[in-house]
Order: C-alpha cells, then sequence, then structure tokens
C-alpha cells in the first residue's frame, strides 16, 4: 500500500524542487536512499549528487547513494569528442581532477583497465573527501563473458548501512560467477536448442575456484593528485588535454 509520485522530466534539473518540497514538509528526517541511474557516464551531474548529499547535511546521515558508473565510458567520450569533453567531465567529477588519468591514458602509462578504476576510484575519493561520506564502496558488474559493464559506487555515513552493503558486496561476489556462469549456460541452451549441461550444484562446483573475494578497501589518493601543488596545476589547466 506504498505510495510513490514519479515526477516526468530530467532529474538534474527536477531534483531541487522535489528537495525543497520534502524540506517544507519536514520530511528530511527519514532515512533516505538515492539510487542514481544515468544512461551514460557523461549524463553523471556532480552537481546533482552534490544536493543530494547536502539535503540532510544538518541531520545525523546524509542521503545514502547508490551511483551506477560507467567507468569505461569515459574514453569513449574523449575519443568522439574531444571538443566538448572537457565539459561533460567537468560536469561529472566536479572539476578538472579527472584530467591527470586522462592524460596517464594518452600516454600510455595507464592502461584501458587502470584508467577506468582510476576513474571509479577518483568518484569514491571525491564522494568521501570532498562530500565528506564516512564510508564507500564499489562493486565490479560484468556479463556472461566476465567483460566490464559499470560500477555500482556506494557511500553512507551510516555504520549499519556500511555494514549492510558490506555483507551485500561480499555475498555477491561469492555468487556472481556462478550467477554469470549459469545465465551462459542459458544462453548456450537456447542458442543450441539443447538442454542445460550442469545444474546448480555442478555448476557451483565448477565456479568455486573462479570467486574473488570482495575487500572493502577505502579510495586511494587519485592518480596525479600525489599533493596539492599537482592538484592546483591540473585545476589551472582548466581540463584541457596536451
Amino acid at each position: 500500500d506504498r505510495q510513490f509520485t514519479v515526477v516526468p522530466g530530467d532529474c538534474n534539473a527536477t531534483l531541487p524542487a522535489i528537495l525543497v518540497q520534502l524540506k517544507s514538509q519536514e520530511e528530511d528526517w527519514a532515512p533516505t536512499f538515492a539510487f542514481v541511474d544515468p544512461y551514460s557516464s557523461a549524463a553523471l551531474r556532480w552537481a546533482t549528487i552534490q544536493q543530494l548529499a547536502d539535503f540532510k547535511r544538518d541531520r545525523k546521515y546524509k542521503v545514502e547513494q547508490w551511483l551506477l558508473f560507467y567507468g569505461s565510458d569515459i574514453s569513449r567520450v574523449l575519443g568522439q569528442n574531444p571538443s566538448n569533453a572537457a565539459a561533460l567531465l567537468r560536469q561529472t567529477f566536479g572539476g578538472d581532477v579527472w584530467v591527470p588519468i586522462a592524460e596517464g591514458r594518452k600516454r600510455g602509462d595507464l592502461s584501458a583497465e587502470e584508467a577506468r578504476r582510476e576513474y571509479t576510484n577518483l568518484l569514491r575519493w571525491r564522494l568521501e573527501n570532498t562530500l565528506g561520506y564516512r564510508y564507500t564502496h564499489s562493486f565490479e558488474v560484468t556479463n556472461t563473458s566476465g567483460n566490464y559493464l559499470y560500477d555500482l559506487v556506494f557511500a553512507t555515513d551510516n555504520e549499519a548501512g556500511n555494514r549492510i552493503m558490506g555483507d551485500v558486496y561480499a555475498a555477491t561476489a561469492q555468487r556472481f560467477p556462478q550467477m554469470r556462469a549459469e545465465a551462459y549456460e542459458r544462453r548456450r541452451a537456447d542458442r543450441t536448442r539443447q538442454d542445460t549441461l550442469f545444474g546448480p550444484e555442478a555448476m557451483s562446483s565448477i565456479t568455486a575456484g573462479a570467486v574473488e573475494p570482495y575487500h572493502a578497501d577505502p579510495p586511494s589518493l587519485p592518480y596525479g593528485l600525489e599533493d596539492d601543488a599537482a592538484h592546483a596545476r591540473w585545476s589551472d589547466r582548466g581540463g584541457e588535454l596536451s
């Protein structure tokens, strides 16, 4: 019997009015969870993430945020439209701190996978060090072939939320290889019109060695921002790639 309100339009534009309405109705006391699901990394807006973080900043816990982040999409943004890429990525990260990663990738100092992980680490670092969240988690989601799809980045101030999401990610890390293998087997069976070769128990034993445990490590200092002088140098350049 829950009631929902669906607000049409670009959430980056409609969110401020919704937050004002919730404030006026004195609903900002309630536990609040935001699932931010952009179409691409370029559609992610730091200003929106910051508005959510600021909404309950005077309360004990800020809005918990669960962000779907396409780290690999950033290279495509840079390659497809370099003249517009800097403006898009400034909107995504709220500044020019992404530039060292992009230049490191361009020089060949970072592989595509390393750059992608650095972008995700940068997002987590900004959530903690700029917006003041106590904890962040990140989980990589892959397809049936094991190829990267996106990261699920979670930010919270609540110790209970931190513990729950850590447990969820750890359990998912244990289950994910089997889920992926089962999906692959279903696709193979549909394509060949033959029954699946393995049941759930057999699939579990086959994938047991493929499990990578989840570690809730904090984000590290972003690539290229080893000190304040380096940070200022990249900021002064306005995000232009050399």
